[in-house]
């Protein structure tokens, strides 16, 4: 595409006063606060007619690229949709399309029937390992009732995500330490026709093994433990 005039906005969002490292230090009732204010600061800025998507995402840890240390997230409000959330959006709408569902509904069905990957689970949101991870340990999190729009997530359901988030990180780190990792969410752009085919998730993708020559060339990724070994692990993790 020809070269566009740079347009939307960047936020750095400080999640505590304190100087803190990770979620698990917080409070569910303080995480529950801080996610508050991603679903609101990524609904202020989709109101805006320049704005098509919000990616918004944490950098933990040297390894997850992170160049501060205090406890923080980041939200870019962009005048396009990325070609990744892109690509998640036209396979939905073709599920849609040819089986009448939603693809992430019946995902979240199918693991619930298998248990095989899954982590956690609570009163609205489930985790469970990828099937096709990028990283070992890679764990998706989603609320059990369709939604397509992060922004819609009613705020008593936030202390839930907060605790499951809270639980999913604590487990990790007792496998992987010192714990690097990206925190990403996946929400409808603006204006979406995608209400019924697209379910907002977060992606919570350690960084343990490194990209190297096949990653960077192909996007093809080498993962070297099985989503089953991984969610079993999580699981029996103290």
């Amino acid at each position: 595409p020809p070269p566009q005039p740079a347009q939307g906005a960047h936020e750095v969002i400080i999640e505590s006063p304190a100087h803190l490292r990770d979620f698990t230090e917080l409070s569910t009732e303080q995480l529950a606060t801080v996610l508050s204010v991603h679903r609101d600061r990524a609904k202020h800025h989709l109101q805006h007619d320049d704005v098509e998507q919000i990616a918004l995402f944490k950098n933990v840890g040297y390894e997850g690229g992170a160049s501060l240390e205090h406890l923080h997230s980041q939200l870019l409000a962009l005048p396009y949709v990325s070609p990744i959330l892109q690509t998640e959006l036209d396979s939905s709408q073709t599920f849609l399309q040819e089986q009448g569902s939603c693809l992430f509904c019946d995902l979240i069905a199918r693991e619930l029937a298998s248990g095989d990957r899954m982590v956690l689970q609570n009163e609205h949101f489930v985790a469970f390992c990828a099937v096709a991870g990028r990283q070992p340990f890679e764990t998706w999190i989603l609320p059990t009732v369709h939604a397509a729009d992060f922004t819609t997530i009613a705020d008593d359901h936030l202390p839930h995500l907060a605790d499951l988030l809270q639980r999913v990180i604590t487990r990790l780190q007792s496998h992987l330490q010192p714990l690097s990792y990206n925190l990403l969410l996946h929400s409808s752009p603006a204006g979406s026709e995608y209400t019924a085919s697209f379910h907002w998730h977060w992606e919570l993708v350690p960084r343990s093994s490194q990209l190297a020559g096949l990653e960077w060339g192909s996007g093809v990724y080498i993962n070297s433990l099985s989503p089953e070994r991984a969610a079993s692990m999580l699981r029996e993790a103290n």
